[in-house]
């Protein structure tokens, strides 16, 4: 591609970076703000106009080719797979076959350094090679809208000694490289939009919705619901002869978000998702729908997830009708799946076929408003108990529920998700779900956790293959499954993995039914 400019700077190191990480979203607005006056330096000296908020989205359109050609060393038979489609509360393959997804999560090319981690200290063969000798059928592969825009990968994110064919690439394109290695691995890919901003992405933060209003909020200009849905469709243009590239999950976590306006981003504005809004579209003199900001029914419409995902699956699937859609249920508040599954309504049943629900569960997750309670002060755990027994937040998170052998967290998460795989509905994945091997609470938790989706034979992927450093800080990833040098652990060492190993292949058609049966009878631990 064409010379765009100097890539955004990398994680800033000093006292700006641990500021950064000291107040989180104001930190990370401070260096946003200052790789945007970079870039738009960078624009004006190359005729860009800075003020056309579209600008180099064209030339970076204009710049790249699509579809690419996928790796002629991958299995044929292995590819006579797919497409894959979904019936009942199963995904299955061409044949007809049952085809679980037991998965990973594989992040990085959605943070700070656009690219997956693990190139720093790994061949890109042997980490893949890793993923499938696990036992992994799919990996979620999570990237940035900034992501696909930058012309190189932040510096000591590859080790290009060890990965000499990705010294020249954009981070799009080492993007294609891990997707057809993978293939050659036989591990189908998933993609998943986790963020807008490549950052690390978590709470109430800029990365909450699927748009990021305001040309002054992202380093390449505006980037609206319109924005977001150009993004897939180029994706699902590129990626249409890789067969193995099964779905598109459409966004991560949507959940309440904050975003600025005025100088350098100074003030906040708070933006709350919800699903099948109930708000009709208001409309002006002259039959024109409303689009002013400020108008209450026009802003509900706006962040209404369950609209704006049907719109872009629709125009997702006349760029590629074979591919399965993913559709993450809101993370916060954290309701059941019904709306969900409702037919006729937002999602069915234009997506028959193809439509998969996402949830993600951890320790520290719980039902509706729930705290993260790490993440309060101790001193503030009072006050928070206390607006929690209004009511207004949950305190009980998935951790406290595992008593009496988890029969509270069997029985919500029956009433969250599971009840959708009993009626047969559709597909349910559990795309992010993981523990430190190192907290015996998360252990327990997850032990329970894993049994419940044995039982409901349910689609998962963990949460992730990652280790080391986490992007642009220096946290380490507990809750990763390699070893240091991204290699597999040895066997027998890890008990989170062989417990996963547990629930990698489907169970018989007479098992599952006995287990749903002994759900429906109210018994949600399944047969003795």
């Amino acid at each position: 591609p064409a010379d765009l400019g100097a890539p955004l700077a990398p994680p800033l190191a000093g006292p700006v970076a641990s500021e950064g990480r000291a107040f989180g979203f104001l930190g990370m607005q401070r260096r946003c703000c200052l790789r945007r006056r970079r870039r738009a330096n960078i624009d004006a000296a190359r005729g860009i106009d800075v003020d056309d908020s579209n600008a180099r989205v064209r030339l970076w359109r204009q710049t790249e080719s699509w579809p690419i050609e996928n790796a002629k060393d991958i299995d044929a038979t292995w590819l006579s797979k797919f497409p894959l489609s979904t019936r009942g509360r199963h995904i299955v393959d061409r044949q007809g076959g049952r085809f679980k997804l037991a998965g990973v999560n594989w992040y990085g090319a959605s943070d700070e350094y656009h690219t997956v981690g693990g190139l720093d200290v790994q061949r890109l063969d042997v980490i893949c090679k890793t993923i499938r000798q696990l036992g992994f059928t799919v990996v979620r592969l999570p990237f940035s809208n900034q992501m696909l825009r930058e012309t190189e990968p932040v510096a000591g994110s590859v080790n290009f000694d060890l990965n000499p064919h990705l010294r020249t690439l954009t981070p799009i394109q080492i993007m294609d490289e891990v997707v057809k290695e993978l293939g050659r691995q036989k591990v189908a890919v998933i993609l998943n939009n986790h963020t807008t901003f490549g950052a690390w992405s978590g709470g109430v933060e800029s990365n909450g919705m699927w748009f990021a209003q305001g040309g002054a909020q992202t380093p390449w200009g505006e980037h609206d619901e319109a924005h977001w849905i150009e993004d897939w469709c180029m994706l699902a243009s590129r990626y249409a002869q890789c067969a193995h590239v099964i779905g598109y999950d459409l966004r991560n976590e949507v959940r309440l978000a904050v975003t600025w306006r005025g100088p350098c981003g100074m003030f906040p504005w708070l933006r709350w998702p919800v699903f099948r809004s109930r708000v009709r579209p208001p409309v002006v003199e002259n039959g024109t729908e409303c689009v002013d900001d400020d108008h209450e029914c026009a802003l509900a419409v706006r962040l209404d997830w369950a609209r704006a995902a049907a719109d872009c699956a629709v125009q997702l699937h006349q760029v590629n009708s074979e591919a399965l859609v993913v559709v993450e249920r809101v993370c916060w508040p954290q309701w059941s799946l019904h709306d969900y599954i409702a037919s006729p309504g937002p999602l069915l049943p234009q997506l028959a076929g193809k439509l998969v629900l996402a949830v993600h569960s951890y320790s520290w997750s719980g039902p509706g408003r729930f705290l993260v309670r790490w993440g309060v002060p101790r001193w503030l755990h009072p006050i928070a108990r206390a607006v929690a027994s209004t009511g207004l937040l949950s305190w009980r998170n998935h951790g406290d529920m595992i008593a009496s052998d988890g029969a509270e967290l069997r029985e919500l998460m029956k009433k969250e998700w599971g009840f959708v795989l009993e009626q047969e509905q559709c597909p349910v994945w559990v795309s992010e779900f993981g523990c430190s091997r190192y907290k015996p609470d998360e252990m327990a938790w997850m032990s329970i956790f894993v049994d419940i989706l044995h039982e409901l034979d349910a689609d998962w992927a963990y949460w992730p293959l990652n280790v080391g450093p986490k992007p642009g800080s220096q946290e380490p990833e507990h809750y990763g499954m390699l070893t240091e040098s991204w290699e597999a652990p040895p066997e027998g060492s890890d008990p989170r993995l062989l417990m996963l190993q547990t629930i990698m292949r489907p169970i018989d058609a007479r098992e599952g039914s006995a287990r749903r049966s002994a759900w429906n009878e109210g018994d949600p631990r399944g047969p003795a």
